[in-house]
């Protein structure tokens, strides 16, 4: 089930982010309260981060070394899966 509830990502199995590259790092921020541990992260948008120049994985490597959140794996796409419930 794919949802955009903040407070939902800690029952799910994967985050899924898709928004403006320049909002990652302040999305980061909004999780780490949330303590997300073991989880997919699937980035679906490019580019880099224009004030340090960063690539968006590393924003999120970072973001999990430092904060509360602990990715399993990171996959950074332009193909977007859609996932059902049956």
């Amino acid at each position: 089930r794919l949802t955009n509830d903040i407070n939902e990502v800690a029952s799910g199995d994967a985050v899924l982010i898709s928004i403006n590259s320049q909002g990652l790092r302040s999305l980061l921020d909004e999780l780490r309260p949330l303590e997300i541990k073991n989880k997919i992260f699937i980035l679906c948008m490019k580019g880099i981060e224009s004030e340090t120049g960063k690539r968006l994985t590393t924003i999120v490597k970072e973001n999990c070394v430092s904060a509360n959140l602990n990715s399993k794996n990171m996959f950074a796409t332009t193909t977007i899966a859609v996932i059902t419930e049956i």
